[in-house]
Parts: structure tokens; C-alpha cells; sequence
């Protein structure tokens, strides 16, 4: 499936792993979750993954870890979080499921619910710091992360890998596939820092990368904002 990402930008799989998956994904959980800190911007840097992803997705702006360091950087990546999905309103990049597939653009609607009541069936449980509805992207990264992990260790061992399978396909299909074009959209269109445009693209290639491991389709939906 292509997710609407200029496939002359990308690279090849050469060079990440499974684990690199869902480091990776954990990662972006952090990075749209919560505002970045110090201490965010420097287990990314620790972790290695900027190098691999800037080859993944070729990105031509440079993007140096020292630069991350940097305090004036954080304060702008710090001030386009807030912009791209908290807001003083609607922000610029709305992070929630619900904004997207509900007529008018509330958060906690039908679509929330079916998406919680999916994370009950599969006995995952979030212990995040900050309170968000649960159809936040960070949130379906953080359980795409848990789940690629588990699918993979069950593939290895023997374990019961489509039960993982299933709950990647059913999250992807139903939950985060029909609005997940539409927020990287705004995404690509008002981040203002080489970090979020850089994370955007990450995602997607992530996701796409998923998808053709399980085979999975979206729903057609009719988005509203």
C-alpha cells in the first residue's frame, strides 16, 4: 500500500531490524506524546536511531545530534509540539483519531471507543504520565511497538505469532489506517523543525514497512477534517 510518500525519497530496508522497529516506533511515541526535554532529546541521540532514520528516508536537511543539544533547538522543537498537536484551539497536526472521523472533529467518540475496546480484547494497558484520549497517534505507535515486538519473539520462538499478526492487522485497518494520511498531511505542512518533518516521514515508512510484513488494507472511511 502506498501511504502518499514521494517513494524517491526513500531507501531501501538494508540496515534496520526488527528491533530497530519498534525502538523506532517507541521513539516517535515519546517524540508526539509528550513535549520534548533534555532528557528526551538525549536517549534519542544515545539510542542511535537519527543516523539510521535520516538513511532510511534519505532526508537531504542535515539534522546533527549536537544540534539537538542545542538549547535554542529544543525550545523550537519544544514550541512546534505545541503548535502541531496540543494548540490553543485545534492544533495545526490534531494527534487524535477521533478528530479526523467524527463529523465534528470532538475528541472521545465512537471511533475512540471501538479503539479502547480493541486495547481491552488484547489486554494492553497504557501507564502514560500524561492523560490523552487513547486514539492519540503516540499511544497507537507505543502498541504497534509492544505488539511488532511480541509478533517477532513469537515468530522465533514458536510463540502464537498470529495472535500478535491479528492485533497489528486490526489496529492498522480499522484504527490508524484511515486517518493516518490525512495527520501526516498536516504533519509535512506546518512542522517547523528538521526533527518533526524528519519524524513524519519515519512514521510513514515504519507503518509501510508493516504493512507489507501482515498484509494489511485499510477500511474507506470519510474523514472530516
Amino acid at each position: 500500500m502506498n501511504l502518499k510518500i514521494n517513494v524517491e525519497t526513500m531507501g531501501d530496508n538494508e540496515g534496520i531490524n526488527t528491533n530497530d522497529i519498534s525502538l523506532s516506533l517507541s521513539l516517535l511515541y515519546h517524540l508526539f506524546y509528550q513535549e520534548p526535554n533534555t532528557a528526551l532529546i538525549e536517549r534519542i541521540v544515545a539510542s542511535g536511531m537519527l543516523g539510521l532514520w535520516k538513511s532510511l528516508v534519505q532526508e537531504g536537511q542535515p539534522i546533527i545530534d549536537a544540534d539537538l543539544q542545542n538549547e535554542r533547538a529544543l525550545e523550537q522543537m519544544q514550541a512546534d509540539h505545541l503548535a502541531l498537536f496540543v494548540g490553543i484551539g485545534m492544533p495545526l497536526a490534531p494527534p487524535w483519531g477521533s478528530v479526523y472521523l467524527s463529523e465534528e472533529n470532538l475528541l472521545m467518540q465512537s471511533s475512540t471507543y471501538a479503539w479502547m475496546a480493541h486495547l481491552d480484547q488484547a489486554k494492553l494497558r497504557f501507564n502514560a504520565a500524561e492523560q490523552q484520549p487513547h486514539d492519540h497517534i503516540g499511544l497507537m505507535l507505543s502498541a504497534l511497538a509492544q505488539w511488532w515486538h511480541k509478533y517477532q519473539i513469537a515468530k522465533l520462538t514458536g510463540g502464537d505469532a498470529a495472535y500478535y499478526q491479528r492485533a497489528l492487522r486490526v489496529t492498522l485497518e480499522q484504527h490508524l489506517l484511515p486517518w493516518l494520511p490525512r495527520f501526516y498531511h498536516h504533519l509535512s505542512q506546518h512542522a517547523q523543525t528538521p526533527l518533526y518533518r524528519l519524524c513524519g516521514k519515519v512514521m510513514m515508512y515504519l507503518i509501510d514497512m508493516i504493512i507489507k510484513e501482515i498484509g494489511a488494507q485499510p477500511r474507506v472511511v470519510t474523514l472530516y477534517y
